[in-house]
């Protein structure tokens, strides 16, 4: 990469306070959790139990568990507008070639939601049935779209699409779907074909550049 120090970091949002620990140790117990059961068996007292916390503090925060992954949900979606703004800058990529910049951003991603598949699998459900997680993870996704369309922009001579937004857009969704399924199938093992983290970073990253810099058909007057 072009910088010494160019590889990318999930940025966290810093504890604001001391009083904010017991908040934060009850949404990092739930997201714990998630990684070993639905979010629909967790009751309350698993949630305190594994935060050491007391329900009472917890019924002084929330009015209930879904109030909780609510504030979950805002804290990734503020994770992810942080890395985003420290991922896509231009200055991090500069020199380096776009094979090099598409595998690093596709191989971070999945790196992040393998550490956080339980989450992710229960917000892939919650964007189906629930119009405010949807809207928090659009607002998300179109940052991240912008932020790449801009990458995309500064290089012009790499690729051959031609609508930049249309591209980043795409490249979007096409990550997403399969990191999404992934939550959700996370044996990996889909029609008896098995796909390791390995092997999804490598057909994800060349799907992605063949899109982006593949021949475009030609259009004639009778097409």
């Amino acid at each position: 990469m072009g910088n010494d120090d160019a590889s990318l970091t999930w940025v966290r949002t810093p504890l604001q306070a001391r009083s904010q620990a017991t908040l934060t140790r009850l949404l990092d117990a739930t997201e714990k959790l998630l990684d070993e059961q639905p979010f629909d068996t967790l009751t309350v007292q698993d949630i305190c139990r594994a935060a050491t916390s007391s329900v009472g503090a917890f019924y002084t925060r929330f009015p209930d568990k879904i109030g909780l992954l609510h504030l979950l949900h805002e804290r990734l979606c503020a994770e992810a507008d942080a890395t985003t703004e420290v991922a896509f800058d231009p200055a991090r990529w500069e020199g380096v070639a776009l094979s090099d910049l598409v595998t690093a951003m596709v191989a971070f991603m999945v790196g992040e939601y393998r550490e956080r598949l339980g989450l992710r699998r229960e917000l892939v459900r919650r964007n189906g049935i629930d119009a405010v997680f949807q809207a928090r993870s659009i607002a998300v996704a179109a940052r991240m779209v912008r932020a790449l369309a801009f990458l995309l922009e500064a290089r012009r001579s790499e690729i051959t699409v031609t609508r930049t937004l249309l591209a980043a857009d795409t490249c979007h969704r096409l990550l997403f779907a399969v990191l999404d399924q992934a939550a959700c199938y996370p044996s990996g093992a889909v029609a008896d074909v098995i796909v390791d983290d390995e092997t999804m970073v490598s057909e994800l990253s060349e799907t992605i550049l063949a899109y982006l810099t593949g021949p475009r058909p030609s259009v004639t007057d009778g097409a």
